[in-house]
Parts: structure tokens; sequence; C-alpha cells
């Protein structure tokens, strides 16, 4: 099995990229973030005409989440429990006695407003979540834009962005409350090496540079982490025209 997650920064705006990838990789599951699409202007027939059933929820110029499936999946969430939240975050789905969960975490910026208050508030809703399933005894696969930076290896330049929201104490700690719940960072397990990210910024030639983020992950329960043969960060479609900001990162079962 092999699942990506891939925050695509408007799906309307990249399903030229979005066929590459299916067309390259042919995933079982796709994780997307940032679909940027009203559920109306949702290209659900164009997906499904590549093979794909979708779990979705869209919201108008921001956010949105979606979860692409080559089989049709059981019991779709689409709301985090334990928080009020208008914005379309998460997505939750089981399939081959897994469950698989897509998240865009909030930004967060600027720190000290209502904003990081949220960012903090949504983490803490979803690792009491997670605590819950993994108490059920569920096999997880949790992926997406987490928009933490848990360590300064996962940063281009840690220093001039200490200030971001990414890079607070307090967002790495519900980074940390996962791992030490039992979440494998699939990615790290594999990977040691700093300088290895999934997202770059549009301005002053990022890419070109490799001034990045790793903020993207899979973070997987010990009895999944089992199953896992790779998991890689693959670069080729942030150098096609009119890409995403993020790249993909697949996790290979």
């Amino acid at each position: 099995m092999k699942v990506l997650t891939w925050n695509i920064n408007s799906i309307n705006a990249r399903m030229h990229v979005l066929e590459e990838v299916l067309k390259k990789h042919s995933p079982d599951v796709l994780m997307l973030q940032e679909t940027k699409s009203q559920d109306v202007n949702f290209p659900i027939l164009d997906l499904k005409s590549l093979g794909y059933e979708v779990a979705f929820k869209g919201q108008k110029s921001y956010n949105g989440i979606a979860v692409l499936t080559k089989v049709k999946p059981d019991n779709i969430l689409l709301e985090l429990p334990g928080i009020e939240d208008e914005n379309a975050r998460f997505c939750q789905i089981e399939m081959d006695g897994k469950v698989f969960i897509c998240i865009y975490a909030p930004n967060g910026n600027p720190i000290g407003t209502e904003k990081f208050e949220y960012k903090l508030q949504w983490h803490e809703a979803l690792n009491k979540h997670l605590k819950s399933l993994m108490a059920e005894g569920k096999e997880i696969v949790l992926g997406g834009d987490f928009n933490i930076c848990p360590t300064r290896k996962d940063v281009y330049d840690f220093d001039r962005n200490k200030d971001n929201a990414l890079c607070q104490p307090e967002s790495i700690a519900h980074y940390n409350r996962l791992i030490n719940m039992g979440f494998v960072d699939a990615y790290r397990a594999f990977h040691e090496e700093g300088e290895q990210y999934t997202f770059w910024g549009y301005r002053q030639a990022m890419f070109n540079y490799n001034k990045g983020w790793r903020i993207d992950f899979f973070l997987v329960t010990p009895d999944s982490f089992d199953e896992v043969k790779d998991c890689w960060i693959d670069k080729e479609f942030r150098s096609m025209e009119k890409p995403s900001d993020h790249t993909p990162l697949i996790l290979e079962l």
C-alpha cells in the first residue's frame, strides 16, 4: 500500500500537478490539504474518472481537506471531535483495518494573538482524539500539514524563524506529546539527516536555494509502523509549472 500526503494549495489550480502525482505514484490513499474549494466547485467527477473515491470538506478560498482512496472507505468523519471549528481541517476514514486521518493544522501566526491560541486549542483537541482512538486499540496513520517545526534541522534557519508560530515551544510540545504517546515520525525514522523539506515559500527562489521547512508528516502508531517499508519526500512536483509550495510525502506499507 502506498499512502501520500500533500498540501495541494488549491485543487482546481493544481489539477495538472495532481494528475501527474496520481500517474507516477498511483497511491491507494492520498491525503490533500488546502484544497481551497467550496463543495459545489470540488472536482469530484474528475477524481472519480481517475479511479478514486473522495471524502472531502471544502471551504471558500481557504483551508479545505480531502482523502482520495481506490476503494470506498468506511466511517467518514469530517469534524475534529472536542472543538467547535468552522474551518475544514480534518478528515478521518477507516479502510483495511486502519484509521487514516488527514489534517491541515492551523498556522497560528502571529504569536500572541487569537490565531496562536486557536492553533494550540486545535492541537489539544487533536491529541485528545488520538489518545482516545489509541485506547480503543486502533491502528492509526496520521498524515498532513502539521504547521509545526519540531527541531532545528527541520527548517533552513531556525534562529531567523524563532518568532514564527511553527517554531514556538508550545507548538513543538504538541508534536512531542504525540511522540510520547507512541506515535512514530515515519520520515524521521528512515532519514536522520537535515535539510530535507516538504515546503518552500514562493518568494526569493526559496526552492532553488533549498530554504525550506519540514512541516508535513506521517505519524503512525507502533503496530502500523511495523508495516512501514519507507517514507520519503518526492521533490519532483515542486519544480513543475505553477506548483504548490509543498511537495508530496510518500509512505510505503
